[in-house]
């Protein structure tokens, strides 16, 4: 898989792509975290928007490299899926928490999804592990 190199073309375009996607998150929770703590001062660190933000990066960052390795690198979803299972959980706990404060918002049904995401990811990630070839009789 590593010698196609329309493959690897593939995985440089659709990684740029994880890369743009997880960054634009990445900024757009930085700003907001900073507007916050400029108004509000540290209380606004629980502010139902922001843990909404930080745990769909969680979720959805994840989730995105989490295809990426599964279709570009193969055998290591596994792996990748054990190491983040906690990643996903926490996403889905700062879900949780801001549905709490944001309840009957534009964004409540938004962070249901993102909610039952966190907790279904992590169990289908290493089912979608390929199967090991058998071995080749001797002959």
């Amino acid at each position: 898989m590593a010698d196609n190199k329309l493959l690897g073309c593939w995985g440089f375009i659709m990684g740029s792509i994880v890369a743009v996607i997880v960054g634009w998150m990445t900024f757009e929770l930085l700003i907001g975290i900073l507007a916050g703590l400029r108004t509000d001062g540290f209380a606004a660190l629980v502010d139902p928007l922001l843990l909404h933000e930080a745990g769909e990066l969680l979720i959805i960052g994840y989730a995105c490299l989490a295809i990426y390795v599964w279709v570009f690198r193969g055998p290591s979803i596994e792996g990748f899926a054990n190491t983040t299972r906690p990643v996903f959980w926490t996403g889905a706990a700062l879900n949780a928490a801001s549905l709490v404060g944001m309840w009957g918002s534009r964004w409540s049904t938004w962070t249901l999804v993102l909610i039952a995401l966190g907790f279904l990811i992590p169990m289908v990630l290493p089912k979608m592990a390929p199967e090991p070839l058998p071995p080749e009789p001797p002959g």
